[in-house]
């Protein structure tokens, strides 16, 4: 669903929930917000969402998914802007993040703990476990 939706604005991001072996991505931001995200990112103009996808994940881990499944959709302001974002489970077939220098730092979080998982991050986590396991 929504895979092939080609964006013709600049308010449209895709999000990536990378899972590998049962733990799920996220990385720290060297910008503003300095906090922890998945990988994400905005959707070039004439570009696919599946096309932002897969170069926002490759951009910024490095990682080839094997397969994503469309599972949210976010409207709201961030950094006072008007942003929509489409959520994706992406399956990886590997572990070995390599980091764009847009972050410092990443981690896999257990599936199990990502609801409760304590790092600062404006994504809400609640939802990410039934959206995995679906």
């Amino acid at each position: 669903m929504y895979k092939n939706l080609i964006i013709n604005d600049s308010k449209t991001a895709v999000v990536a929930i990378i899972v590998f072996n049962e733990k799920v991505l996220m990385l720290k931001r060297n910008k503003q917000p300095l906090n922890w995200c998945p990988p994400c990112g905005k959707v070039e103009i004439g570009e696919s969402l599946e096309e932002a996808l897969k170069r926002e994940v490759l951009e910024e881990t490095g990682l080839i998914y094997a397969k994503a499944k469309y599972v949210s959709f976010w409207e709201g302001k961030y950094l006072d802007k008007a942003i929509r974002s489409y959520l994706y489970v992406c399956k990886s077939n590997s572990d070995k993040v390599s980091l764009s220098n847009e972050h410092s730092d990443f981690c896999w979080v257990n599936i199990n703990n990502i609801g409760s998982w304590q790092p600062k991050t404006d994504f809400d986590l609640s939802n990410w476990k039934d959206w995995i396991n679906v």
